[in-house]
């Protein structure tokens, strides 16, 4: 009789247990916000077409996130289930895996930094630096950078962009005294503790003073910086609450761990 309450029992405490798995998964699940179909628009760019993917997680219309190097894929990984659980909407151009985008216009070929098409004198120095300058093509990637910013949200009040780094090339130490971009940092926080590849970069006070308290390497970006056409620059100038969350590529789990801490210190 003994033996048969004790296999009860046992049964009894296995049956709660699995039964409190099954919930938790349930309750774990329902933490994603709904969300809405991606739309894909395929802009056409001279004779090239490169689709930007839009996806709308919950309601939330506030918090906008964007990767413009379809290379900086960890950035992706990383932020996803972030942005599943909190809401808002994620940019994202599709570019065969590379950083720069290349295309074909009246028949010769072009490439650009996305990240450098905010403003003409980027759009003139990027085609320099990747391909050529051409007044007819640059004006082909103007209509590409207004097409890409048109897609933000009205109602947004944070922008935050998606990227990744290589060990030992940018980082916090390029804003630092002596560092490529020493000019463009208002202020500059650097943990010795952690990676320098891995930090935020903001247009925001608010958010670097939390970014600095969590312990990030953090940049507040000066108010006049150089115009290099990036959309840092273009943020500051239109008063954007703008966020870069950088980390080398590979940390997944630490770019997750920055993100959902700085998007839950936003107002």
């Amino acid at each position: 009789m003994k033996n048969v309450v004790t296999i009860l029992l046992l049964l009894s405490s296995w049956l709660t247990l699995f039964t409190a798995t099954i919930v938790g998964c349930g309750n774990a699940s329902l933490r994603k916000q709904k969300s809405q179909p991606e739309k894909i628009i395929y802009y056409q760019l001279g004779d090239t077409r490169v689709p930007i993917h839009v996806k709308t997680y919950g309601d939330k219309q506030d918090l906008v996130f964007v990767n413009l190097h379809d290379n900086e894929f960890t950035s992706v990984e990383g932020a996803m289930p972030v942005i599943e659980e909190k809401g808002g909407t994620f940019i994202r151009i599709e570019n065969n895996r590379d950083r720069v985008i290349s295309f074909r216009f009246r028949g010769n070929s072009y490439s650009f930094d996305p990240n450098r098409m905010f403003s003409d004198t980027g759009i003139s120095e990027t085609m320099k630096e990747q391909s050529r300058f051409n007044e007819a093509a640059a004006e082909e990637i103007k209509k590409f950078s207004e097409r890409f910013l048109g897609l933000i949200p009205r109602e947004a009040k944070y922008l935050i962009a998606l990227h990744n780094n290589t060990d030992g090339g940018f980082s916090v130490l390029s804003y630092m005294q002596g560092g490529e971009y020493q000019h463009d940092a208002k202020k500059v926080y650097r943990n010795p503790s952690e990676d320098p590849d891995d930090l935020v970069y903001t247009t925001n006070e608010k958010v670097y003073k939390n970014s600095v308290k969590f312990g990030f390497n953090s940049v507040l970006q000066h108010k006049k910086p150089t115009q290099d056409g990036s959309l840092s620059v273009w943020a500051g100038e239109n008063d954007w609450k703008y966020i870069n969350l950088e980390t080398e590529h590979g940390k997944v789990l630490k770019y997750r761990e920055m993100l959902l801490l700085l998007v839950e210190s936003f107002d």
